[in-house]
């Protein structure tokens, strides 16, 4: 993949990112003082599309996600104070429609904490407790589901969210920790793990990743 510096890139009047006058696929990045690499944003076709990853100065994370050159970010997305405590996370669907939103304070506190409860793209959200297991798979009022679950604890903080076709896990499916700090992340596909699984701590700090992984297990949301 062809890395350039973002100062070798332009934007032309549409807003898409050029180099040598041509919409730019590959990787742009943006370095500080000695060298060290504090952005980097893949692009296709000059749109945000794959990784985008910053740093402070000091090498400590500040932005970590993923975008989609027609839906914007996608999945998973983290930012962290300078301090290294987690400041935000957001979990949009693979069509880019938000899910959840949380931020904390630099002592780590939750100042916000944000649920759509109805998806803008039109998918249909429900409370895990709706679920009901068929023969076919997992229903709502009778029928193969197709959807997104959502679970919630005691206080009413989402805990898990995971996304269905025709009564399949399939898609996204992610678990918090009570802090409400992202868990867990994995992507399924026809009931068989296929991006892997990320585990965090309640700190934010990935613990474990797993490359491949076998079926997915029953999950309600």
């Amino acid at each position: 993949m062809r890395r350039v510096t973002s100062d070798q890139t332009g934007v032309d009047e549409h807003g898409t990112i050029t180099y040598e006058g041509v919409p730019f696929t590959g990787e742009s990045i943006c370095t500080g003082a000695g060298g060290r690499l504090e952005e980097l944003v893949t692009y296709r076709d000059g749109r945000e599309h794959g990784p985008w990853l910053e740093w402070y100065p000091d090498g400590t994370p500040r932005a970590q996600g993923e975008c989609h050159h027609e839906r914007g970010v996608v999945n998973l997305w983290r930012e962290w104070h300078a301090n290294g405590r987690i400041s935000l996370e957001e979990v949009r669907t693979p069509e880019g429609h938000l899910a959840t939103s949380r931020e904390w304070d630099d002592a780590g506190s939750l100042i916000r904490d944000t649920f759509c409860a109805h998806s803008s793209g039109g998918a249909a959200r429900v409370p895990g407790d709706d679920l009901e297991e068929g023969p076919d798979g997992v229903l709502v009022a009778g029928v193969p589901f197709t959807g997104e679950a959502f679970a919630t604890d005691a206080a009413g903080m989402v805990v898990a969210f995971t996304c269905y076709v025709d009564g399949a896990v399939r898609g996204p499916r992610y678990t918090w920790h009570p802090n409400g700090v992202i868990r867990s992340e994995e992507h399924v596909r026809a009931g068989s793990a296929v991006s892997g699984r990320r585990r965090w701590g309640p700190d934010g700090v990935r613990v474990r990743e797993e490359e491949t992984a076998g079926p997915a297990a029953p999950d309600h949301g």
